[in-house]
């Protein structure tokens, strides 16, 4: 039996305070996070380690990206993982832009966004740099996805050394 054509989503109020979390840019591409659809043939998956991370920086910074759903069946194209983390949040709403894409486009995307993000190549100097600034303000770099023993390999290597005391 084919599945029943996807519903345009239930749209919220403007002014609805469940929207706070997400950006004011990103306001009108509000809808109800239920709604959404998982993508069941997403070859990304999304470990606790990962979870925690963007749990935390959806608490601190809210939704900064929208979401992206092939529009004429509302199911996932990017941004699985903070689907799922907003839903544990408990969020009612998120953005998502819709696309009129068609499925070989929506394939075709879903694995170039996720192929894009696995190749990028940190400059662990520069990343080291930052994070050292952001552990001397005192910032919870754990927050963010850095434990001390990944700083410390960064700094020596084996994973040995100390993060310095912050100044303050």
């Amino acid at each position: 039996m084919a599945a029943p054509p996807f519903a345009p989503y239930s749209l919220p109020e403007a002014n609805d305070p469940a929207l706070a979390h997400i950006h004011p840019g990103l306001r009108h591409l509000a809808v109800p996070i239920a709604e959404v659809l998982l993508d069941p043939a997403n070859v990304n998956t999304h470990p606790p380690e990962q979870q925690e991370v963007l749990k935390s920086m959806l608490r601190e910074f809210g939704q900064r990206l929208p979401l992206v759903t092939r529009a004429s069946t509302g199911i996932l194209e990017a941004g699985e993982g903070r689907l799922v983390a907003g839903r544990a949040l408990g969020w009612r709403y998120i953005a998502v832009l819709p696309c009129e894409d068609d499925a070989l486009a929506a394939t075709r995307f879903a694995l170039g966004d996720n192929r894009s993000a696995a190749l990028a190549v940190i400059d662990e100097d520069r990343l080291t740099e930052q994070l050292l600034a952001l552990h001397e303000q005192g910032v919870d770099l754990q927050g963010i996805g850095w434990t001390s023993e990944e700083i410390g390999v960064l700094l020596d290597g084996d994973g040995e050394a100390e993060l310095p005391e912050p100044e303050h």
